[in-house]
């Protein structure tokens, strides 16, 4: 029963508010009004002097695999899709690369850089065809925005390819850095290798020219040594030659005395017996009368056997023949084998080959071994690997891993930019489409108008309550 009474006085007090309210609202009906008009008006004002605001919207997507193939082609780059299209993104995002392109196409405040938007795709693709990207501006003007997005897209592909062919080159001339300084480090090596080598060559040279030398004077000390031996036998062999020889002129010197002395005692036995036979004259004359009567007769002395010697010469001649002979003081020429035995002497005397071997200052020309000898110092001393060593001035070409170090800077070379001209970072899926986001200006009225209402009624309530209440009289 007391809930019932509860209930019943709620809804009296409600109601009596509700009244209230609806007092208080014609109370301020005028209020209302007039604001509300007013906020109308303003709108209307300015909704007939707002200029549309455009979006334009182009779809793209990442670059071909065409163009990922021959960017990583390049020496140092290993891009994907996704990685060319993200670098393509950043770009198009960068504030300062933004700006740039709005200086540079001269755009007036009818494009607004600060409304670009990059939307990923929505949704994943069923088939192998990607998804596009969305990128979209807004602006005051639809043909310049239409215009700035197209150049921002390009100006970033562009941009991407560049950053790409810098990095490229970057690593490019810091690896051709590193191979010239390897080279650099090889041809040191090679330079200090080649030093020490002339050095081992020239010690190696040294040591058998030193060798060699002292075995030229070895082979020269042993030519002379063999002359000099052969001199003393040869003047050994001359000696007993010598001996012999002069025994053989003894011996006929002796016995040519010898037969002189029996020839002085035969002829004075001969003498004596012409003197007892009365002939002390010669009886050549008669023998040359004979001759004349065709009688052949030798009166050669001790070749004819028939007439004596006493017979012929007579007493007189043979002692002046005794007197002769005794009176002879040398035999030598009445010796014929003597000539033979003087000559055989002076020719053993003055030996050509001992006067030619004593004469010999120089014995090199008769020493075999030496030419051989000398042809070695010869070689060693104008060492042909020594004088290509010293001479040489680029030890490059001598050095294979320098091959494959230029073989890499030529390759680096060719591949260090991006000829291709045709390029692209990303492609264009489809092209600017223009769209009005505020045309409208029924609905910004009647958007005012609802909003001034409800804001004027809300003041409305507001004064009513702050205004003083009425006494109640009972």
């Amino acid at each position: 029963m007391q809930k019932n009474k509860s209930e019943i006085l709620s809804y009296q007090e409600n109601q009596f508010d509700l009244r209230e309210i609806l007092a208080s609202l014609i109370d301020f009906k005028y209020f209302i009004i007039i604001f509300t008009s007013i906020f109308t008006l303003s709108a209307f004002i300015y909704a007939s002097t707002l200029t549309p605001i455009y979006r334009t919207t182009t779809l793209f997507k990442s670059a071909s695999e065409n163009s990922v193939l021959k960017i990583n082609n390049l020496s140092f780059l290993n891009e994907t899709k996704d990685s060319i299209q993200a670098l393509s993104i950043n770009t198009m995002l960068s504030r300062e690369f933004q700006t740039k392109i709005y200086n540079d196409g001269g755009f007036s405040n009818d494009v607004d850089t600060n409304s670009i938007i990059i939307e990923p795709p929505t949704t994943l693709s069923k088939t192998n065809i990607e998804n596009p990207y969305k990128i979209s501006i807004n602006g005051f003007n639809g043909e310049a925005i239409k215009k700035y997005l197209k150049e921002l897209v390009a100006a970033a592909d562009k941009k991407t390819i560049n950053i790409l062919n810098d990095t490229n080159k970057q690593k490019s001339n810091y690896r051709l850095e590193q191979l010239e300084k390897e080279i650099e480090i090889l041809l040191d090596l090679e330079k200090l290798d080649r030093l020490a080598k002339i050095e081992r060559i020239k010690e190696e040279d040294l040591l058998q020219s030193l060798i060699i030398e002292k075995l030229i004077d070895a082979s020269r000390f042993l030519v002379k040594q063999k002359r000099m031996n052969l001199i003393e036998r040869i003047k050994q062999d001359d000696g007993q030659k010598i001996s012999l020889v002069n025994d053989k002129i003894d011996r006929a010197r002796y016995k040519a005395k010898e037969e002189r002395l029996n020839q002085i005692i035969v002829l004075t036995d001969a003498a004596k017996l012409a003197g007892s036979l009365g002939i002390v004259e010669n009886n050549l004359e008669k023998i040359s009368a004979s001759i004349e009567s065709d009688i052949n007769l030798n009166i050669a002395i001790n070749e004819d056997k028939h007439l004596p010697e006493w017979y012929l010469y007579g007493e007189k001649a043979l002692l002046e023949r005794v007197k002769l002979l005794k009176n002879r003081n040398n035999d030598d020429p009445y010796i014929a084998e003597l000539v033979t035995l003087n000559n055989q002497l002076n020719e053993i005397q003055n030996n050509n080959l001992l006067k030619t071997l004593q004469a010999r200052y120089d014995d090199d020309p008769y020493n075999e071994e030496l030419f051989t000898l000398q042809t070695k110092l010869n070689k060693v001393k104008n060492n042909t690997e020594l004088l290509l060593l010293q001479l040489r001035e680029d030890d490059g070409p001598f050095i294979i891993e320098i091959n494959f170090l230029e073989a890499e800077k030529k390759q680096i070379e060719r591949n260090s930019k991006i000829i291709d001209n045709n390029l692209t970072s990303i492609e264009l899926y489809k092209a600017g489409k223009l769209e009005t986001i505020i045309a409208n200006k029924k609905i910004i009225l009647l958007l005012t108008l609802i909003i001034s209402f409800i804001v004027s009624i809300l003041l409305a309530l507001l004064m009513s309550s702050l205004k003083p209440e009425k006494e109640v009289s009972i």
